[in-house]
């Protein structure tokens, strides 16, 4: 939501409600209605039916997974932006007007769309499994493979859990990190090893070259549908060393690079808004 408000902001005014103190305004917004707006921007998996049905502006929802238990109205318009995320829906919202399902809908921040020239020999590993509790123990055993490495690895994490994961020679750690910074460590870095959610695509846009370890089931089919295409590489505990070799290879990390580039993430959202607000 705050990259979608830096991308609307010379259309619209835009204010941003969330139970998070980066909002504008923090509120339990499950329980309130957002009233004065012409158009109302929602991003969530736990909404009920009943929340959509008491929104009184035209609305637009991002969503990560297709709900068939929601009936939205004809002023309603529904992003998923995750890669092929047409084949999750009925073929009857596949090409509906007020669907736009794929990577081209996904909400890019400028600061991630880098040049990256790549080296012969990598050298620095930047990995980062997301910011749950739950990445501890994956965490811990990735580390553990990885300190056999002769690579640098760059690992960011939630600050509570660095004091819990293993130390070696090769390893630096850093608390979570903004935008800005984590974009200055992916131009940094050789590699990305990361989780299955929304950074991967922070990865693609900085044409970093990808290895993505999924630590939910939820994440799992973007992730084969970004490997199909070779914009990453999919890897468990199991084959991670063997992956992370597969990438060391230059004619793998330049095949890769030219996929991402043809991706074109973002590329239909600003003017499909720019249209739904001229409408609304």
């Amino acid at each position: 939501m705050q990259k979608l408000k830096v991308l609307l902001a010379p259309l619209a005014k835009v204010r941003l409600f969330a139970p998070h103190p980066l909002a504008d305004e923090p509120i339990s917004w499950l329980n309130q209605k957002i009233l004065g707006a012409d158009l109302c921007v929602v991003d969530s998996y736990l909404a009920t039916p009943k929340f959509y049905a008491q929104v009184p502006t035209p609305l637009v929802v991002f969503e990560d997974f297709y709900r068939a238990e929601i009936k939205f109205s004809s002023s309603t318009y529904v992003f998923n932006p995750a890669y092929n995320a047409h084949t999750a829906y009925p073929k009857e919202l596949q090409n509906h007007s007020h669907y736009f399902l794929g990577s081209g809908y996904y909400p890019i921040d400028p600061i991630f769309c880098q040049v990256k020239s790549l080296k012969t020999t990598p050298k620095e590993v930047l990995l980062c499994l997301g910011g749950s509790d739950l990445t501890l123990t994956p965490l811990q055993n990735a580390l553990k493979l990885l300190k056999h490495t002769p690579l640098k690895i760059h690992t960011i994490a939630p600050k509570p859990l660095l004091p819990h994961l293993p130390t070696a020679h090769n390893f630096v750690f850093e608390p979570l990190l903004n935008p800005t910074e984590l974009a200055k460590r992916l131009s940094q870095a050789d590699i990305a090893l990361f989780g299955g959610g929304q950074m991967i695509y922070e990865a693609i846009l900085s044409q970093t070259p990808l290895i993505s370890l999924p630590i939910a089931s939820n994440q799992l089919a973007q992730v084969q549908a970004l490997a199909k295409v070779e914009a990453l590489f999919l890897a468990s505990l199991d084959n991670l060393l063997c992956v992370l070799q597969d990438l060391l290879d230059l004619n793998a990390r330049e095949r890769m690079q030219a996929a991402q580039k043809s991706l074109k993430l973002g590329d239909k959202l600003l003017p499909t808004l720019q249209g739904i607000l001229t409408y609304a």
